[in-house]
Formats: C-alpha cells, structure tokens, sequence
C-alpha cells in the first residue's frame, strides 16, 4: 500500500509539474498573443487612418471635381453671356454710327433750311411790299458809301468812316466813326462831329456821288465844280484836299503817285474850279 501511495504522489507531482510547465506556456502564449493582437490592433489603427484619410482626400477630389464642374459651367455661361454682350455692343456701335450719320444728314439738311431761309428773307425783304426799287436802291447807297469812303481814306488820313443805311422808310441815314487814340472806333451822328471832321465827310461825300454818277451813269464831265471846300479845315486838311484834287485832275481812272498805283475810283476830270473866299487858303 505504501508503494501504492508512494507511486500515486509521484504520479500527481508529475501531473503537477506538467501542468505548471503547460500553465507557463499557456501564458506565454497569452503573452504572445496579446503582443500579436496589440501589434494587430496598432496596425488596424494604422490602417483605420490611411482609410479615413483616403476617403478626406477621395472627399476634397469629388469636391474640387464638382467644383471644376461647376466653375466651368458657369465659365460656359459667362462666354455666352461675353457673346452676347461684344454681338449687342456691335449692334449699338452700329446703331450710334447710324445715327451719327442721321444727324449730320439732319445738321446739314438744317443748315441748308437756314441758308434758304436766309435767301428767303433776303428775298423777301428786296423783293417783297417795299420791291425792287429798294433792293437798287439799298445796292446804290451800298456803292456811294464806298466810293466816298476811298475819297474819306485821302482826306482824313484814315482816321475816320462814314456808314450810309437805308431804313424802314427808304431814308438815307448817315453816321461817322472816328478813330480813338488807343486804336478802337467810336460811333458818332454827322452833328457832333467838328468842323474839320464833318467837312472832310461832306467833300467825300460829294466826290463818291460825283463819282458814282461817272461810274454807274456814264456821266463823265471834264469840270468839277467846289464851293468853299477848305472851310473849317486846318493846314493839313488843306493839304490832303490839294493832293486829292490833283489825282483827280487826269484823264485816267488811275495814276501812280510815291511809287504805288492808287486807284481814286472813276472820277476823272481835266479842270476844277474852287470858289474861295479865303485868298490865304
């Protein structure tokens, strides 16, 4: 029996033993296997992560995807709508040149209604209630106040101008102009000029209507008649009428006097007789 016992302890201890050598492989086993499943857990973080940001960057593409969609379309629609536009500007750029030339067209067709409406009313005027007679008439009063005024220009020197009008009545109206020391023209009435100034406009006056007559009326006479025309003149004046007098005297139109060729329109005559009272003149 003792055997017996002795051989069953034998027996348990290695039973025993067996299982403590199993329980320590077991262990590290479990040892090793949860250093295998922490590897595998890391890596499935890992990988869990390369995931996740696979999907954020599959993400961002589809949305710059969409967003390249989107942008183009909307590209597309503001090509058509630049098409639109350039094609409106040209029909407007078209229509303003159009409309530029209308204008003109209109601008020049105004200036021609002005133009006749001008030449109407000068038609009207010379030809209308008051007739031709004051349309010569205006034209003759025209050519006296030249011709005077070339006599005027010799006898004043320059320094004055005799306007002749006609007026709503037919009524010659005479007005003077006199030269200013700073250069400018005063208007004044025949009445308040000075002696000397409204002699000088009488003698021219009188030689531009003699000279008129020779011009437009053919009535050339070889005598020419002065009553008194150095009155109120002084020494130059007196002069200026002498040389006057003496490119009248000609039998031509035209003589060359300080070596130019002046014209004293168409007066000429042979003789003039002057009625002085004044022997010293």
């Amino acid at each position: 029996q003792k055997t017996s016992v002795h051989t069953r302890e034998i027996a348990t201890r290695q039973i025993i033993s067996e299982i403590d050598v199993r329980e320590g492989t077991w262990k590290k086993q479990q040892t090793t296997f949860q250093n295998d499943l922490q590897k595998e857990r890391l890596k499935y973080s890992e990988k869990s992560a390369e995931i996740a940001k696979g999907l954020k960057i599959l993400e961002v593409k589809n949305e710059s995807e969409q967003l390249k969609a989107s942008s183009e379309s909307e590209l597309n629609i503001f090509r058509e709508s630049l098409k639109s536009v350039i094609h409106n500007r040209d029909v407007l750029a078209k229509d303003l040149k159009d409309l530029s030339a209308g204008i003109k067209d209109i601008e020049s067709e105004r200036e021609d209604a002005r133009s006749d409406g001008a030449l109407m009313t000068i038609s009207a005027e010379n030809f209308g209630a008051r007739g031709v007679q004051t349309f010569i008439l205006q034209n003759t009063v025209h050519a006296l106040q030249l011709a005077s005024q070339s006599y005027l220009d010799e006898l004043s020197d320059g320094t004055l101008k005799l306007q002749l009008n006609l007026d709503a009545g037919d009524k010659i109206t005479r007005t003077a102009s006199v030269l200013s020391s700073n250069g400018s023209w005063i208007s004044r009435p025949l009445s308040s000029l000075s002696g000397g100034q409204w002699r000088r406009c009488s003698l021219a006056l009188s030689l531009g209507f003699s000279d008129l007559v020779a011009r437009r009326g053919k009535l050339c006479s070889s005598l020419l008649v002065l009553d008194e025309p150095l009155t109120h003149l002084d020494s130059s004046g007196r002069d200026n009428v002498g040389k006057l007098l003496r490119k009248v005297v000609q039998k031509q139109a035209s003589e060359q006097f300080d070596g130019e060729k002046k014209r004293i329109g168409g007066l000429s005559v042979s003789t003039i007789l002057i009625i002085l009272q004044d022997l010293v003149a």
